[in-house]
């Protein structure tokens, strides 16, 4: 008796087993949506299709066609395709073997006004602390293999961005304080922008980025700044060191571009500079003009503010640029230029000093033209605030007013006396 009554609780629980692991996860996805859409988060989530799901093959796990709003943005994911290693699951690391997002658009809307947000009551807030401890003892890493993701369009209020991608072999991320070390391929607005970023996490998380722009007009139309007529390619390095407890701009950062072989439209810096270096370029009636302006004042000037029209047909043109390299570290919202020059076909012009960026101000700031010893010819200082700059009077490395209506420094002064202030040192030739 007893034994018939083992057999059939034994068939019982096989067949109510066998049951479990071959029912589709979709046949509970709408019960869980709704627990996620009542926690008052914020969110709202809707799948348009079934979750593919089954227990018997519980690492792996499909889904397509899921809405999420949030505040703010609303993002239609097109599929979710990961794979878990299952023994992780019950351990304090949490290992994907795969991990595959792709995002078909990711639309910025109009968010909730302040006033109309629910405020955190204290017993709230006591319980969302309760939370975050407990959620803390579950994993504590997770790591992200054969991971991608990829966003075929970004709609913000003022920008459309297409196809951006990230992936990585593997991608290790600390839960507890959010910092992620592994090596990321990006490709960005259509492959214009493309290239490695090096994450590593120590006290703080350290970035290490090398990006090549394409077709830099390109780029700039996207951020509707077209006018600014530079055509040509750029390589951008950049490192930082990342306290998120910090402000942003406190945190300490590298940034150095590079570009050669790049096209400006719209002025002729040559010209510009020539019309100084050799005042018989230019006549008598125009030399008040271009000693009032110089030529930091002549380059950011409109057609209109020129005045005499024997400045405009000056300046009026292109510039060919051989290479420009601009080199700056922050530190405590301090950029300082490091290394800031462009060389055209028959001129070189460089750039030092220093912005604070929470005063907006710059700080001994000027730009030069130099010669190929890296002596300046005539050097134009800028002070005051990024919004109204005072530009300053043109003056030689000999510290005297420089006046186009004479000849006396001219492109070959530098060069046949030892008076040099060596003003550029950099790698721009």
């Amino acid at each position: 008796m007893l034994k018939k009554i083992f057999i059939i609780l034994s068939s019982v629980v096989i067949i109510l087993l066998l049951t479990l692991l071959f029912t589709p996860f979709h046949l509970f996805q709408n019960t869980l949506i709704d627990i996620v859409n009542k926690k008052e988060l914020g969110v709202e989530l809707r799948a348009s299709k079934p979750i593919s799901y089954r227990l018997l093959s519980a690492n792996e796990l499909l889904v397509e066609d899921l809405q999420l709003k949030v505040d703010g943005f609303e993002i239609d994911i097109e599929k979710i395709d990961l794979e878990i290693d299952p023994n992780s699951i019950f351990e304090d690391h949490l290992k994907f073997r795969k991990f595959d997002l792709i995002v078909k658009s990711l639309k910025e809307v109009e968010s909730q006004k302040e006033g109309k947000k629910k405020e955190l009551k204290k017993s709230d807030q006591t319980q969302k602390v309760k939370d975050e401890k407990n959620s803390q003892g579950r994993w504590q890493k997770v790591t992200l293999s054969n991971a991608g993701i990829s966003v075929h369009e970004i709609l913000l209020k003022k920008y459309k961005l297409n196809e951006i991608s990230i992936s990585s072999k593997e991608v290790e991320v600390s839960l507890k304080d959010l910092l992620v070390s592994g090596e990321l391929s990006v490709s960005a607005l259509t492959k214009s922008i493309v290239g490695e970023v090096n994450l590593t996490k120590k006290t703080n998380q350290s970035v290490k980025a090398t990006l090549d722009v394409k077709k830099l007009e390109e780029v700039l139309k996207i951020f509707k700044l077209e006018n600014v007529n530079i055509y040509g390619d750029l390589r951008v390095d950049f490192t930082s060191s990342i306290n998120k407890s910090n402000a942003f701009l406190k945190n300490p950062m590298s940034l150095a571009v590079n570009g050669k072989k790049l096209k400006w439209i719209g002025k002729d810096l040559d010209k510009i500079l020539e019309a100084y270096i050799d005042s018989k370029k230019v006549g008598i009636l125009d030399a008040a003009g271009f000693l009032t302006l110089g030529p930091i004042g002549i380059l950011v000037a409109k057609g209109a503010d020129l005045g005499n029209t024997g400045i405009r047909g000056i300046v009026k043109g292109e510039t060919h640029i051989r290479e420009v390299h601009v080199a700056v570290n922050l530190k405590d919202e301090v950029a300082k230029l490091e290394d800031v020059a462009l060389a055209t076909k028959e001129h070189k012009v460089a750039v030092q000093g220093s912005i604070d960026l929470s005063k907006k101000v710059f700080k001994n700031f000027s730009i030069a033209s130099v010669d190929e010893k890296g002596c300046s010819i005539f050097v134009q200082k800028i002070s005051g605030s990024l919004s109204d700059p005072e530009i300053g009077a043109v003056g030689s490395f000999m510290n005297e007013v420089f006046s186009p209506v004479t000849d006396i420094f001219n492109k070959g002064l530098s060069l046949v006396t030892d008076n040099c202030d060596g003003y550029y040192k950099g790698i721009v030739k």
